[in-house]
């Protein structure tokens, strides 16, 4: 799958997002996702928490499943981002500019160990 493929992938999954059908759920799911990361974060502390989200793919489309959007500002929480695909940081970094994005494998982060309070996908 080439860049033109994935982009074309990316546009496709936006337009869904956008439609009703797409609204609800990710409305249903964005709710529901939310409640458990509130309380997957609530467990850290209070305080300044730095907090990797992978997966971009759901702050690529934004709207309520884009976790890192709804959480990015709120408690002190400082959020990186980590894609594999170039189109969907690029994306991500333009829905949620605070987010510090940067695109890697999963299977080799680009952080020293002990750098996030909680990792979410």
């Amino acid at each position: 799958m080439g860049a033109d493929d994935i982009q074309a992938v990316v546009s496709e999954e936006i337009s869904l997002a956008n439609s009703a059908r797409g609204r609800w759920h990710a409305e249903y799911l964005g709710r529901s996702y939310r409640s458990a990361v509130e309380m997957a974060t609530a467990q850290v502390g209070r305080g300044s928490r730095t907090v990797l989200k992978t997966d971009l793919w759901n702050e690529c489309l934004g709207g309520a499943r884009g976790i890192a959007g709804y959480f990015h500002e709120r408690d002190g929480l400082r959020f990186f981002g980590l894609d594999l695909l170039h189109p969907v940081c690029v994306e991500g970094r333009a829905r949620v500019p605070a987010m510090h994005v940067v695109q890697a494998d999963i299977r080799a982060l680009p952080f020293r160990a002990g750098s996030f309070d909680a990792v979410l996908d």
